[in-house]
């Protein structure tokens, strides 16, 4: 009899993890997720892992609700400057972190953290300064671009084009690979120009922004168009929107803040999410000024904003971590998703101050030559979706140039945004 039931047993077991089996599979490249089938391949695979692991809690929710279609493809490693590791492996050890300020000292080039236990009970804090020192964008990045502002509700509004020019004074793979030091301004860790270039009346519009290596709040001013002058913001600029677009200063680079204005950061998990590292330009400029010109984008279909299936998506093994920021921030909390290999960030949630999901974030990148024939990994573009307001801000790229040789960090200066305006 015991025997009988036994029997029985394993053959309801079986039967049971057949019909798993039966229903679950290895999904090939090319499928696309979408809203009529995300539920139903959630147990399916791709590269190993399940759709549902795959996918984010912001991510899925936009899959489902707001028609979101993510065509994924098969994971590539990406394109590196070997001067990178080179310095890290050089100036390992020589940035120190201090827990009772949250801040760091001694960074000169490379990963400032490259070998972060995880047992460590900083991991997340030099998680953030790895990211937050150890750039991989270019140590000069000169980017004109368009911004498309779009409506969750009629679709694109209008077109700006926008000018980016970050200067490193520290970091620099340049000066390293000649021999000479890596540091050229010890004071600062970075010089800025954000502006707007098109249309003209809101040429010249936009910000300059001196950040030191240290815990001081950055320099910021800012371009007044209609009085044509250029004024000094106070030293809270960093959480402030830039130029009407739906973003906060913060928000460049998914976090753009010195991780010590920040409480605190943890580690939340750590698994493999389809993100978008090895993306293309996607500029059609035969078709300059209109929405065909930014095919990456399905200005096609409400709400308008998402990336279009020309973006594919590959797994790639992210921390997600939580970044608290101070108590005057308008977020209560932001969680950014980083890469576990290369300081990295692809996606970021900004809650309000009742704890409520209120925007993402989402970069698409991808290897670039630079003047130097080496490789920088640079934004193709950048989706800030603000819930509340049914309102995006799409960074749309149609160039870059990495480390010009003909940009010194003088040349990134006040005078610049003024004469941008005229």
């Amino acid at each position: 009899m015991k025997s009988k039931i036994l029997v029985s047993i394993f053959t309801a077991l079986f039967f049971s993890f057949g019909v798993m089996a039966a229903h679950s599979a290895e999904l090939p490249a090319g499928t696309v997720i979408s809203k009529d089938n995300v539920d139903r391949i959630m147990n399916d695979t791709f590269e190993g892992h399940t759709i549902k692991s795959l996918l984010t809690e912001s991510v899925l929710m936009q899959i489902r609700k707001w028609n979101l279609k993510i065509k994924i493809k098969h994971s590539t490693p990406q394109k590196k400057d070997p001067r990178y590791d080179e310095a890290t492996k050089k100036f390992r050890g020589t940035t120190r972190y201090d827990p009772a300020t949250n801040e760091c000292t001694g960074y000169q080039a490379g990963n400032p953290f490259p070998d972060i236990a995880g047992n460590d009970p900083h991991r997340a804090e030099k998680l953030v300064w790895s990211f937050y020192y150890g750039t991989r964008g270019g140590n000069t990045q000169k980017v004109p671009h368009y911004w498309l502002l779009v409506s969750g509700r009629t679709g694109l509004e209008r077109i700006q084009n926008w000018y980016w020019l970050r200067y490193y004074t520290k970091g620099r793979l340049q000066e390293f690979s000649r021999g000479e030091s890596p540091v050229v301004d010890d004071r600062y860790i970075s010089k800025t120009l954000f502006f707007i270039t098109a249309p003209f009346d809101l040429k010249g519009v936009g910000l300059f922004t001196l950040r030191y290596d240290a815990s001081k709040l950055e320099d910021t001013w800012v371009y007044v168009k209609s009085v044509r002058r250029t004024r000094r913001l106070s030293g809270g600029a960093w959480i402030d929107p830039v130029g009407g677009l739906d973003m906060l200063n913060d928000d460049i680079w998914i976090f753009n803040a010195r991780p010590s204005w920040y409480k605190g950061f943890k580690v939340l998990d750590k698994r493999h999410v389809l993100v978008a590292p090895n993306d293309t330009f996607h500029y059609d400029k035969k078709y300059e000024g209109t929405a065909k010109a930014y095919p990456a984008v399905d200005l096609e279909n409400a709400p308008y904003w998402n990336p279009s299936t020309l973006v594919e998506w590959e797994p790639t093994e992210l921390c997600k971590i939580e970044c608290l920021p101070p108590d005057y921030h308008p977020y209560s909390k932001k969680v950014i998703y980083m890469d576990t290999h290369d300081p990295m960030v692809y996606m970021g949630d900004m809650y309000d101050k009742a704890g409520d999901f209120w925007k993402f974030v989402f970069y698409t990148m991808g290897p670039k030559k630079d003047h130097d024939g080496y490789y920088s990994i640079i934004t193709t573009q950048g989706y800030y979706i603000d819930f509340k307001q049914m309102h995006a801000s799409v960074h749309y790229t149609y160039d870059w140039f990495s480390n010009p040789p003909n940009i010194k960090a003088k040349d990134v200066n006040l005078g610049e945004l003024r004469k941008a305006g005229r």
